[in-house]
Parts: C-alpha cells; structure tokens; sequence
C-alpha cells in the first residue's frame, strides 16, 4: 500500500537524521575537545572538568582548586564580534620575564665587569614588598602558580622576545590625551545625556558632564575631539572626576530625576591608589584615600550588589579597606588575585623581585544586607587567595575585564546593570566614569581589522 512505503521512507529520513546527528557529534568532540586540548598551549590537563567546561562556556574559562585560568584576548574578541576590528595581537606578545630598564643595564654592567676580570661583591636581600603580608601572599600565590603548572603539564615551549620587545612597543603607541586638566575643572552639578551612533562626532565639555550612551546591540565607532574610538554595544561613559557620581541625583535628592534610584548588580572600582612610583611617571592622577569615604556607593547598590574593588600591594591600602567598605555598609566576601603569566607559563616577575610582584590583588564584597546563604550560592566556589591567571595586556595597569570573566566562571549570576569608577575601558552593559574613560578605546591605538 502506499502509505507503507511513504512510512517506511519516513523511517529512513529519521534514521539518516539520526545517524548524521550522532555523526557530527563525534566530529565536533573530537575537534574541539580531543584535538583542541593537544593544541592549546594553556589547558589544564584536568580533562574531565576542562572538557565540560569547552562544551558548555561561550570562551575557555578553565578552574582548578584554587585558580581559574582565562584568555584575555579571547574574551575581548568576543566583546568586540560585532564589528569589524580586535584589539591588537601585540599587546599580548608577552614570553619572556619583564625585566625593567635599569636591570638590563645593570646585567649588561656586570657582563662587562666580567669580562674585563673585574669583580663586584653585591649585598644580597630579599623582598618583601615592604610588608610582611606581602611576602605571605606571594608564597601563597606562587604555590597555586605551581599546583596551575602541575594540573595543565606546562612546558616551556623556550620561544623569547627580547624583553617582550613587541608587546612594550604597542604600549608605548598608546595614545595619551590632556583630558584630565581639562576635566578637573567641569562644573560637576549638571548632566547631559547624548545618545551616540556609529560615524557620529562628538566634543568632550568643560564645562558640564555628559553621559555618552551606545543604546545599540552593536559596536559603534565614533570621533570624539577629532579621534577615533570604538565604544561596545550598550554601553555608556562619561568623562568627569568620579567624585562626579554623587551629583547625579542618586536616591531620594530628585525623585524626577531620570537617574533616580539607579542601582547596579556590579560596582568595580580601580582608584589610582598613592604610589610613588606613579607619582614619578606622571601617567595619571592619583588622590587621597579618604576621598573614596565620599563616594555614594551605598545608595548605588541594592541588597544583592557585588563590589569589586582593585587593590595595590601596599599595606597602608589593605589596612584601610575595611573602614571604607564599613562606611559604605559593605563587607569582604573573599580576597582575590590576578596573577599575570608569560605564554611559556611563567610568572611575568619573580614572586621576590626587588621591583615588582607578578600579581595584582582585589576583593570582592557585599551589602551586609545579603545573608550568607545568597553569599554562599553565589560565588561559594571563590574563597580567599583564589587566583585567576592569565597572560596579561602589555599595557601598565590595565586591568581584565573582571566582571565577563565572573559571569562566564559562575553561570549562575549575570550583571546586567554595571558601574565602573576610574574605567580607562569600556565594556557591555556597564557605565564607566573617570578621566581616561576612552584610553583604551582608542581606534588607532589599540585595534586592528578583521581579516
């Protein structure tokens, strides 16, 4: 009959279905898994988890005990997928230990000194970083660098660059702009929202902020005072003194107010902390720790805001952290560490250097309003000294984007509504305010065309 035949052709279709379905299954494991993990250089060889992990999550986010690795770059080529441009390959052409200046020259001394049969007695020391808690960190840090290199089998593959020689240069390029004179200035007590779109030119004003808003699903790239950027989909920045947030209405002082009540499921703070070295560089601005007692971040937050605050590694900041975040009804949750590698695996300085640690540390905190439990849900795979590593941008003190790394490490929260204060970056979903808001949005300077 003809009905049977017509059925037993249907069967056959879903039969083939079925077999190609199971077919390209097995394909797709096997490239992306089985071959993907002979073939990155930074997969840890925990399979089981590691291969969960490709299969589940939109970029390599791979967690051990104690740590979680990323690729920077990755997660900004994937910010950046709406358009035609990523962020330079250079920056992050980072093998080799960075050495400073003075240490090659004083390398290349003692080489001579050698040479010549001449023979200088050094003192030796070890650093502590001027603190005890430093020198405990370090030993804690570089024993989850280890645990980090015995889980993946990392080998040093030998490549060098000359003191990272193409990643300093792409550094160096980066464009500086005499924003921050012009913008100490500005009149503090007024606010303009512009809506910005692609090809559009806009001028930075002294003397009023402005709120610069891309409502778009799609990177735009923009001319601000005659240079090009690039600014993330839904995005927004506003180029002001941070001290400028709290003239934005916030709560109850204009409930009309378009920016009343506004609160955040993220707050990430970078402040130019005191640092003599900084001073000396002249990159930018530093200020006075009570100035962050002054900061609205109370009223920003509802009962379930993460804080995220950066830290450097200077007792004098770590002692005072506790007292800011009591002001601003906040506590600890844990305290964190990025630690920075080559891509040989190494530490981008010695854990002892006389000069520099290779990690940069931050906390993540709550309302005092959230319960443990919520606490606990949330980010209970994160305890203290949990350290997440990867091979850092050349830039000095740039940070990752901590917040998409967060999201993509616990599945389980997303921020939809973010606030960075001191931001030289843009990103999603996040308003970013602070004197180099456009640093490294820099077209020019920091990107390059797709292929």
């Amino acid at each position: 009959m003809a009905w049977i035949g017509t059925f037993e052709a249907l069967t056959a279709l879903i039969f083939r279905f079925v077999l190609e379905g199971i077919a390209a299954g097995i394909f797709i494991y096997v490239a992306s898994i089985e071959m993907l993990s002979t073939e990155i250089p930074h997969l840890p060889s925990k399979a089981g988890f590691v291969k969960a992990v490709i299969v589940v999550s939109a970029m390599n986010i791979f967690k051990g005990d104690r740590y979680c690795y990323f690729d920077e770059k990755e997660i900004w080529d994937k910010i950046y997928e709406t358009s035609k441009i990523k962020i330079k390959n250079e920056f992050y052409e980072i093998w080799d230990t960075f050495k400073m200046d003075s240490e090659i020259a004083a390398a290349e001394k003692r080489i001579d000194a050698k040479n010549y049969g001449k023979k200088r007695k050094r003192k030796k020391s070890q650093n502590v970083g001027g603190a005890g808690f430093l020198f405990e960190r370090s030993k804690i840090i570089e024993n989850v660098w280890k645990q980090f290199i015995q889980d993946r089998n990392v080998k040093n593959v030998g490549k060098t660059s000359e003191n990272n020689k193409i990643a300093r240069k792409a550094s160096e390029n980066v464009k500086d702009f005499e924003w921050i004179e012009k913008l100490s200035k500005m009149d503090l007590n007024d606010l303009e929202t512009v809506e910005i779109c692609n090809g559009g030119n806009y001028e930075i004003a002294a003397d009023k902020m402005i709120i610069f808003k891309n409502g778009s699903d799609k990177c735009v790239e923009i001319i601000v005072d005659g240079e090009e950027f690039v600014i993330p989909n839904k995005s927004a920045f506003i180029p002001a003194p941070v001290e400028g947030i709290k003239n934005l209405d916030y709560g109850t002082q204009n409930p009309t107010s378009l920016y009343s009540n506004e609160k955040y499921d993220l707050i990430i703070l970078d402040p130019p902390w005191p640092n003599k070295s900084v001073k000396r560089l002249k990159s930018y601005n530093t200020f006075e720790i009570d100035d962050l007692y002054d900061l609205p971040i109370e009223s920003l937050c509802h009962s379930k805001t993460t804080v995220i605050i950066w830290l450097t590694n200077n007792s004098t900041v770590h002692s005072s952290i506790n007292r800011i975040l009591e002001s601003w009804n906040l506590e600890i949750c844990s305290i964190c560490h990025w630690l920075k590698i080559t891509k040989n695996g190494e530490p981008i300085s010695s854990f002892n250097s006389m000069h520099k640690v290779p990690f940069e540390s931050f906390i993540i905190a709550f309302s005092t309003e959230m319960n443990d439990h919520q606490k606990e849900m949330n980010f209970s795979i994160i305890k203290n000294d949990f350290c997440f590593i990867s091979t850092p941008n050349s830039c000095h003190s740039r940070k990752p984007p901590i917040g998409k790394i967060l999201e993509q490490l616990l599945p389980e929260i997303s921020f939809e509504k973010s606030l960075e204060l001191y931001g030289r970056y843009l990103c999603p979903k996040t308003t970013t305010i602070g004197f180099e808001v456009l640093k490294f949005q820099h077209l020019n300077s920091n990107f390059e065309k797709c292929l």
